[in-house]
């Protein structure tokens, strides 16, 4: 992404801007997944998860009887692909699709650029999980990059706030992996 002008932002991505501006620029350094594990002035706020061993628990599915009834990692893509609908549908009501679009790809672009330096934890890791699995983990933390994008584009607003939440864990170096409790209540699970 070019640097833009503060009018150019302002057409690209709407009234949040700066939000979305200063969000798009910390991609490369907000997705390296370096501190999971590690303690967290905020861990009372979310379950936390301290172990890998702990994290395959909580992000493993069946591939076969799969679901977010038995899946915390499948309800939370579950919920965030839900509240994605909720983000488009307030765009749409307020006149901000042209600038999520934008916002979308941008961040898109730019996370792909970067995707390469995740912590080495995550890699080793990876290596004993299905192909599948891994991929829809990858994935996952790609979709977040746009879904806070979009987020940001809203702005802040209780149907935006899981997003601006996860965007604090992995900006922070955690991954946010799971839910618990139901929807809309009930918290992130964060390694």
């Amino acid at each position: 992404m070019e640097h833009l002008g503060p009018e150019e932002a302002r057409r690209r991505y709407g009234p949040n801007w700066e939000e979305v501006v200063e969000y798009i620029e910390a991609i490369p350094y907000g997705f390296l997944l370096n501190n999971g594990g590690e303690p967290n002035p905020r861990d009372p706020t979310v379950r936390r998860v301290w172990s890998l061993e702990e994290l395959e628990r909580v992000v493993h599915f069946d591939t076969e009887d799969g679901s977010p009834d038995n899946s915390a990692y499948l309800r939370f893509l579950l919920n965030t692909d839900h509240q994605r609908s909720v983000l488009e549908r307030l765009a749409s009501e307020r006149g901000l699709v042209q600038h999520m679009d934008n916002a979308v790809s941008d961040a898109g672009e730019k996370y792909a650029l970067e995707r390469e330096d995740f912590a080495p934890w995550f890699y080793k890791w990876r290596e004993n999980l299905l192909e599948m699995r891994d991929e829809w983990h990858r994935n996952q933390v790609q979709d977040n990059a746009g879904e806070i994008a979009m987020a940001m584009v809203v702005g802040r607003c209780p149907e935006t706030e899981v997003f601006y939440e996860m965007w604090y864990w992995y900006r922070t170096g955690h991954w946010p992996c799971g839910w618990e409790g139901e929807w809309p209540e009930g918290r992130l699970i964060v390694f």
